[in-house]
C-alpha cells in the first residue's frame, strides 16, 4: 500500500489520477488486446472449420469414387484463402487421399494424422475435421493456416494502445487538478464501449464522441480499428459466400453426374429399359412382397424370332429400330406395376406381378406375342418378327431370382423347339400355354 502521508492535497490527487489512469489504462487495453486475440483466434478457427466442413461435404462423393483429381479441385477453391498455407484429405487409414499446397515449389510436410481437432502453435492453426456419410467417418479434412497477419494485427493494435496509454497519463500529469473529471468520463466511456464490444461482438459499432484532445486521437484510432476489423469480416463474409457458391455448383454437378452414372448401370442404352442387374432386385422386391401377402408372380423370358435375319439384312440401325419399337409396344402393354427388362440382344424379360391365375398370365403372353408380330417400319422398309416366351410362376416353381429366371429361359427353349411364335409354361416336362 502506497503512503499518500506525507503528500500535498495536490500531489496525493495527481498521484491517485495518475495511479488510476494507469491502472484502468493498463488493463484495459490488455484487457482488450487479449479478448481481441481470442476473438479473432475463435473467428478464425470457426472459418477454417466451416470450410473443412464444406470442402468435406463436397469431396463425399470424391472418397466414395476414389476421385482423387475432383477432390484435389475442392481443395483448390482454398487458393482464395491467403491465409491458408496447405491442407490435405486423408482416408480413414490416415494415409492422404487428395492435397492442396499454396505454394507449389514448397514440400508438404505430412501432420500427425488425428480424426478430429484443433492446435495452435507456432504461428498456425491446424483442423481436423472428420468427413461423415450415413453416420461413418469415411475421411478427414484437415486444413493448416498462418497467424502472421492475426499476429501482426494484434502488435499494430498493441501499439497503438501503448500510445493511447502514454498520451493519456501525459494529460492526466497536466491537467489532473482541473481536468479530472472531464478526463475520467471519457476513459470510463470508452471502457464501457470495449467492454460492449467484448460482449456483443459487434465490430459495426463507434464512438460517436468527439474530442480536440489526446482523448479524439484514442477515440479515433479506436474507430478505425474497428471500421478495419468490419472490413476484413465483410470480406471474409464475401469470401465465404463465394466459396460456398463454389461448393454448390460443384454438389449440384457431382449430383447430376452421379445420377446419370447410377441410371446408365441400371438401364439399357438402347431401350432405356431396366437391364439385368435392376430386374434381379425388382424380382427380389417381388418375392419378398409375394411372400408376406402370399401373392403369385410370373416371370417371362421372351427372345425375338428371325431378329438375326433381319439385322443381317438390314443392319444394326434397323435392328436398333426394331428392337426399339417392339420395347414400346411391349412396355405400353404390361401394367405399371410390373417391370419389362432388356437382357441384351434380342432377349427380354418381364416380372409380372400379383396375378391372380395362371391363365392371366397366359392372356398377357398372348397380348405380347402379337404386339412383337405386328410389321415394324425400319427407315422405309417393313420388316416382321415373331416372338418365343417361356414362363415360370412364383412360387410354384420357385422362391429365388435365379431359378425363376433359368426355368423360364428352359421354357422359352422349349417355345422354340415348338415352332416358334409361342409361349410355353416351365413343368418338369415343359408343356404348352393350352
Amino acid at each position: 500500500m502506497i503512503d499518500f502521508s506525507g503528500f500535498s492535497i495536490k500531489q496525493k490527487l495527481i498521484s491517485i489520477i495518475m495511479l488510476t489512469s494507469t491502472i484502468t489504462l493498463v488493463f484495459g487495453s490488455i484487457a482488450f488486446i487479449l479478448n481481441n486475440r481470442y476473438a479473432a483466434s475463435n473467428t478464425m478457427s470457426y472459418i477454417l472449420s466451416s470450410q473443412a466442413k464444406i470442402i468435406g461435404a463436397n469431396s463425399t462423393a470424391a472418397l466414395v469414387f476414389d476421385d482423387t483429381d475432383a477432390a484435389e479441385e475442392t481443395l483448390a477453391t482454398l487458393k482464395t484463402q491467403e491465409h491458408v498455407l496447405n491442407a490435405a484429405i486423408f482416408k480413414p487409414d490416415s494415409t492422404i487421399f487428395a492435397i492442396y499446397i499454396k505454394d507449389s515449389q514448397q514440400t508438404f510436410h505430412e501432420p500427425d494424422y488425428k480424426p478430429s481437432g484443433y492446435a495452435q502453435a507456432n504461428g498456425f492453426i491446424r483442423i481436423f475435421e472428420p468427413i461423415e456419410l450415413h453416420g461413418d467417418v469415411i475421411g478427414t479434412v484437415y486444413i493448416m493456416a498462418s497467424t502472421t497477419e492475426l499476429l501482426n494485427n494484434i502488435a499494430g493494435y498493441s501499439g497503438i494502445m501503448l500510445a493511447t496509454l502514454i498520451m493519456a497519463l501525459g494529460l492526466a500529469l497536466l491537467l489532473s487538478t482541473q481536468l479530472q473529471r472531464t478526463i475520467t468520463s471519457p476513459i470510463l466511456a470508452i471502457k464501457r464501449f470495449t467492454d460492449k464490444i467484448t460482449r456483443h461482438q459487434d465490430y459495426s459499432m463507434r464512438i460517436n464522441q468527439a474530442y480536440r484532445d489526446e482523448l479524439g486521437t484514442v477515440i479515433k484510432g479506436i474507430n478505425s480499428m474497428l471500421e478495419q476489423i468490419e472490413h476484413r469480416d465483410k470480406q471474409l463474409e464475401e469470401h465465404a459466400q463465394t466459396l460456398e457458391q463454389k461448393v454448390i455448383q460443384r454438389t449440384e454437378e457431382l449430383e447430376e453426374m452421379s445420377n446419370q452414372l447410377r441410371h446408365q448401370a441400371y438401364h439399357d442404352p438402347l431401350t432405356g429399359l431396366p437391364n439385368r442387374i435392376l430386374l434381379y432386385e425388382r424380382m427380389e422386391l417381388s418375392i419378398n412382397q409375394g411372400e408376406r401377402y402370399n401373392n403369385t408372380h410370373a416371370v417371362f423370358y421372351i427372345d425375338l424370332d428371325g431378329f438375326k435375319q433381319v439385322n443381317d439384312k438390314y443392319g444394326h440401325a434397323a435392328g436398333d429400330r426394331l428392337l426399339k419399337t417392339i420395347a414400346d409396344r411391349m412396355h405400353m402393354i404390361i401394367r405399371s406395376s410390373d417391370t419389362l427388362s432388356r437382357l441384351g440382344g434380342d432377349e427380354f424379360a418381364v416380372i409380372l406381378n400379383d396375378i391372380e391365375s395362371r391363365e392371366n398370365a397366359k392372356r398377357m403372353a398372348e397380348n405380347l406375342l402379337e404386339a412383337i408380330r405386328e410389321p415394324v417400319d425400319c427407315h422405309g422398309t417393313t420388316v416382321n418378327v415373331s416372338g418365343s416366351i417361356g414362363v415360370s410362376m412364383f412360387p410354384a416353381h420357385g422362391k429365388d431370382p435365379v431359378n425363376l429366371m433359368k426355368f423360364a429361359d428352359a421354357a422359352m427353349y422349349q417355345a422354340k423347339h415348338s415352332g416358334k411364335n409361342n409361349c410355353q409354361f416351365y413343368q418338369p416336362t415343359v408343356s404348352d400355354c393350352d
